[in-house]
């Protein structure tokens, strides 16, 4: 009915308005991170606060929208569609951060990085940006894995022992893409992936490798009825790179 197609319209015409305001920031934020890099092609703090600065003054100016808050939104809105969308940089990103840890945020800006990282996982800035969040949000004492961009869900939780950060050895090599098995008789261990097979007997700092001995400073122990194994040893040994952020006690592997 004519009632019907006149809100169809509408609709239309609000979509259509919407997909040029968001072309609009798009080109305004793509221009002004043109010129974000300092003489040595880094990027300082200062220039990126400058550039969200320039953006909320463009986006007024041209009739966009009419407040600061405004501005934050329609930007923070835009690079949160273009992060589900898998289509954001990482300079989108930061500023996407920057305004919402300013604005204190930090759950929300959390999501978003994490969001970020599923679609680009190997992404060191956004790593980065996500121990600004953890740190902003004053979580800097619990263990905190990630592994190729995603964080498993771990039914105990990691730990510390003597240096080494402990996980439950199902959730971090299923994580892994690695097959996990239990073999009773000789209580080990045993993780296979890709043609590499690891044996961790438990309590025993010897270990096969293919069945090849290694040694490591830290024992496969059973926690909370869980096998808890050494993260970094288990992810090295299937040819994953482990990072480690000690201000956040943050763990990446990827």
């Amino acid at each position: 009915d004519k009632k019907g197609k006149g809100k169809k319209k509408g609709h239309e015409k609000k979509e259509h308005r919407f997909e040029a305001k968001r072309h609009g920031i798009e080109k305004a934020i793509e221009a002004l991170l043109k010129a974000r890099h300092d003489g040595n092609g880094e990027a300082s703090n200062s220039a990126l606060e400058a550039v969200i600065e320039k953006l909320k003054a463009m986006l007024q100016e041209d009739g966009t929208v009419e407040t600061n808050d405004d501005a934050e939104d329609a930007v923070a809105e835009t690079i949160e569609t273009g992060i589900e969308e898998g289509t954001a940089s990482e300079d989108e990103v930061e500023v996407l951060v920057t305004i919402q840890v300013t604005k204190k945020q930090v759950e929300q800006a959390q999501t978003n990085v994490e969001t970020a990282l599923e679609n680009n996982p190997k992404a060191d800035k956004l790593y980065g940006l996500l121990r600004k969040v953890y740190k902003e949000k004053g979580d800097t004492k619990d263990i905190k894995i990630y592994v190729n961009g995603k964080k498993p869900v771990f039914d105990v939780k990691p730990y510390n022992k003597e240096g080494r950060n402990m996980v439950p050895v199902r959730a971090i090599s299923e994580a892994l893409g690695a097959k996990v098995g239990w073999d009773q008789a000789t209580q080990t261990v045993i993780i296979i992936k890709d043609g590499v097979k690891i044996e961790l007997p438990l309590g025993s700092n010897e270990i096969k490798v293919n069945g090849v001995a290694k040694t490591i400073d830290s024992s496969a122990e059973i926690t909370s009825n869980r096998t808890m194994v050494p993260v970094r040893f288990i992810s090295e040994f299937l040819g994953q790179q482990v990072d480690w952020d000690a201000a956040t006690n943050m763990v990446v592997v990827k």
